[in-house]
């Protein structure tokens, strides 16, 4: 069975540092475990983006996944710009709004 890969991108900046992205990490991965979708497999920071690695369980649950984890980036206030760039199963971009 496939498995689904997100990353998830937060701009840097003043207001975002790597305290910040490791507070996100940690929300994330329990949300993740909670609901048996997956886990959080990596993490980087550069160039004014950092950046966490999703493998989502099964393809199938990817959807599920992204509703989740945009909820949770809301509500913990992911700073303007953060996006989910889902790899697989498909390419495609989703924006926090």
């Amino acid at each position: 069975m496939q498995e689904g890969f997100l990353e998830v991108l937060f701009p840097t900046g003043p207001d975002f540092d790597l305290d910040a992205r490791d507070d996100f990490e940690g929300w994330i991965s329990g949300m993740l475990y909670r609901s048996e979708l997956g886990e959080v497999t990596g993490a980087g920071m550069g160039d004014g983006v950092a950046v966490l690695d999703i493998e989502i369980a099964h393809a199938e649950l990817t959807p599920q996944a992204v509703q989740l984890l945009l909820e949770l980036l809301r509500r913990k206030g992911a700073p303007a710009g953060t996006l989910i760039h889902e790899r697989q199963p498909v390419d495609q971009v989703h924006r926090l709004i």
